[in-house]
């Protein structure tokens, strides 16, 4: 009976302990909706204190309202007080470059965890269930992975406080529960597209296989999972040994690992020790990002590579470290007319309006433009997410991420390129290259000379 398994899996499985209060993360899904009745029935038996979060994607219009609105109704039936949440999930997608599916799920998480701290919740509670975990193992392994991938979806993960209390609950049983509980839920049209790759592997490529192997290729999954987790947990107190001797914290936004403590270790409780320190830092702990901090440790002192969002790792002579790199100021500075702004050892000078010199001639570090097609005040700043300028010579817009990777720029170094603007637009991308639209021409009456004097001393990235 699945309210048995339910309470078999949060006690065993140590999710839960009577008396404490926790979040359910509820969609309006078939699966979320059980996991609240069952949590409901179960809250007077283990007196568990109940809040329930909603996030509306947006994303299928009116469908998405309605589903925010049925989550409301069923909590306020059961005496559940619910948070509800709009995201702007496009728009997160845009500014990162990102899939929606990834934004959808980060702004999901970021959410999940501000209500369970707003609540006072031990933990958020989630309804993944045994069948996604067959179609994550599945799709791990057709992607490469290692045993982490093949532990599949864990009963808890750490980073968010999540956990799963009906992971171990097939979709038959939880469709099965609704149908003789009554329980209503809403459809979500979009999982039955199968574009969406774990749609495919639900629809397509998992019933193909059954139809192919006699065998229960579903269940035999589910056991490899649960054998793997198994193992992981003999391998937790290594890990947690391995991190506690060679990693030292420096503040929220620094660790810093030492490889002569740490290669005394198997590399595997290696790999876990970073995934660990993924997971306490708040980065999403992908295959890639492990396998390029594996890299990392067989490079030079000084290479630095991007991880996610703000953080990077650096290889400092026998450390690897773990960092956030502080965004850019909007603005460094306003430049005036006959002036010269200083900023972090750099500086920039900005002349007097002139007659158009002779020869336009110039070193890299001086620029001359059209005065007259500047509007307003110019402007230093560092580059940003998403900037784009019209490159000397050109006609065609071209982003200045693509720019910097032409031009070689190192990847830690293009953050500290400073660019001059005016309003909205990037003038000159100092030291390297103008804007076209800016130029010198034949019907320029007045020009504006900058020079860029750049630091000194190459800034340290930490």
């Amino acid at each position: 009976m699945l309210r048995v398994l339910f309470a078999e899996t949060l006690s065993e499985c140590r999710l839960l302990s009577p008396n404490q209060q926790v979040l359910l993360a509820v969609s309006g899904g078939v699966d979320s909706m059980v996991m609240l009745d069952l949590f409901f029935y179960l809250a007077p038996k283990w007196n568990l204190r109940l809040a329930a979060v909603h996030a509306n994607h947006q994303l299928r219009g009116v469908d998405s309202d309605q589903d925010e609105a049925f989550v409301k109704r069923a909590c306020h039936e059961r005496g559940i007080p619910c948070v509800t949440e709009r995201l702007d999930v496009r728009a997160y997608s845009t500014a990162h470059r990102i899939s929606i599916q990834l934004a959808a799920r980060e702004l999901r998480y970021q959410l999940l965890e501000q209500v369970r701290i707003e609540t006072g919740s031990v933990a958020v509670a989630t309804a993944h269930h045994a069948d996604d975990n067959v179609e994550t193992v599945l799709m791990n392994i057709v992607r490469g992975t290692g045993l982490r991938g093949l532990a599949g979806i864990p009963p808890r993960r750490d980073a968010g406080q999540i956990i799963r209390p009906l992971i171990r609950a097939t979709r038959a049983e939880i469709e099965s529960y609704a149908t003789e509980e009554h329980i209503p839920f809403r459809m979500d049209q979009s999982n039955l597209d199968p574009h969406y790759a774990r749609n495919e592997m639900r629809l397509q490529i998992l019933p193909e296989l059954q139809r192919r192997n006699p065998t229960d290729i579903a269940g035999a999954l589910r056991r490899t999972a649960e054998t793997v987790n198994e193992m992981l947990s003999i391998l937790e107190p290594l890990v947690h040994e391995a991190v506690g001797r060679s990693v030292e914290f420096r503040g929220e936004d620094q660790a810093w690992i030492s490889l002569d403590r740490l290669a005394k270790y198997d590399w595997l409780v290696q790999e876990h020790a970073f995934l660990r320190l993924f997971q306490q830092l708040r980065i999403d702990p992908t295959e890639e990002r492990l396998e390029a901090v594996h890299t990392l440790i067989q490079r030079q002192t000084g290479r630095l590579m991007e991880l996610s969002g703000p953080w990077v790792a650096l290889r400092d002579r026998r450390y690897i470290v773990l960092m956030r790199r502080p965004s850019p100021p909007e603005t460094v500075a306003t430049l005036d007319q006959g002036a010269e702004c200083t900023f972090d050892g750099a500086s920039v000078r900005l002349s007097e309006p002139a007659p158009v010199p002779r020869s336009l001639r110039t070193p890299l570090t001086t620029a001359i433009i059209d005065a007259d097609r500047v509007s307003g005040r110019l402007q230093v700043r560092y580059w940003h997410e998403g900037d784009w300028f019209v490159p000397f010579g050109m006609r065609h817009k071209k982003k200045l991420s693509d720019f910097f990777i032409d031009q070689k720029v190192p990847r830690h170094r293009k953050h500290h390129v400073p660019v001059i603007t005016s309003g909205d637009d990037i003038v000159w991308v100092c030291g390297l290259r103008l804007d076209d639209r800016f130029k010198v021409t034949p019907e320029t009456e007045r020009t504006l000379t900058l020079t860029y004097q750049p630091p000194t001393t190459v800034r340290s990235s930490r």
